[in-house]
């Protein structure tokens, strides 16, 4: 479905003078183990060719940065660690080959973090969590 949206994305970033893609794409396309809504799911391999895309055509345009899907309350979204972890994995690994770099937030965020950083439905960044992901946002930008 976000996929629709990147001709809008590129359009936008064309007419910028030092373009910026921050890309992630969320634990949402991730199939539950008890699934009141799979017509929004989105495959593993059809999640893997829309990131492959976005990333290629955001590219050609400007610098792109990948911040990989961040760690969720699996009882309570009633998703499978394993197969969430699959997603993250292969994300990072087509941002890797895309040649773009990538803030890995799942892998950042400890225990003592999530409940720190994350809403109590489990899935959602607070405040503070937001704040860590800008913080690392620009330390990478910083670094380049």
């Amino acid at each position: 479905m976000m996929i629709s949206r990147l001709p809008g994305v590129i359009n936008d970033m064309k007419h910028r003078a030092n373009p910026l893609a921050l890309v992630t794409l969320g634990i949402n396309d991730v199939a539950r183990i008890i699934d009141e809504k799979p017509e929004i799911r989105v495959p593993l391999d059809r999640h893997s060719e829309s990131l492959e895309q976005i990333l290629a055509a955001t590219a050609k345009i400007g610098d792109v940065l990948y911040l990989s899907q961040y760690p969720v309350d699996y009882v309570a979204r009633s998703l499978d660690p394993d197969l969430t972890r699959s997603y993250v994995t292969r994300g990072e690994e087509i941002a890797q080959a895309a040649g773009v770099d990538v803030i890995d937030i799942f892998g950042m965020i400890t225990s003592d973090m999530f409940d720190e950083f994350i809403f109590e439905d489990g899935l959602h960044f607070n405040n503070r969590g937001h704040l860590f992901i800008c913080n690392q946002i620009i330390k990478l930008l910083n670094r380049s």
